[in-house]
């Protein structure tokens, strides 16, 4: 124990100076470093998905509903998440590959 705390203890927190009350501050308090998460992971619900496409909600939605975008989402009730990297990984490999039928970025090759 700190020679403060020993001292301060005892003493009615009326009594206590400035000092005395940012230095109880100071030592109960843990400073964590603050990390920057520069890559973010996952997005969450139709509005995340539909922030990284450019997109409205609506048309994530429908996006969503073909099944294309099935790998790179969980979705456990309500909840959905989506892992950004892979479904932009899997709209560019959609759209190399012309030849699908069943793509939506195809005019009429939607399901």
């Amino acid at each position: 124990m700190n020679i403060i705390d020993l001292k301060l203890d005892s003493t009615p927190i009326v009594t206590l100076t400035v000092g005395d009350l940012k230095a109880i501050i100071k030592a109960s308090t843990v400073e964590q470093p603050q990390t920057i998460d520069s890559d973010k992971r996952y997005v969450y619900g139709l509005k995340g998905i539909a922030t990284t496409l450019n997109c409205s909600v609506v048309t994530a939605l429908r996006l969503k509903k073909t099944g294309i975008f099935d790998p790179a989402l969980r979705q456990i009730g309500r909840k959905i998440v989506c892992d950004p990297v892979h479904l932009l990984e899997i709209i560019r490999r959609d759209k190399k590959d012309k030849n699908d039928v069943k793509s939506p970025w195809i005019k009429g090759g939607t399901k």
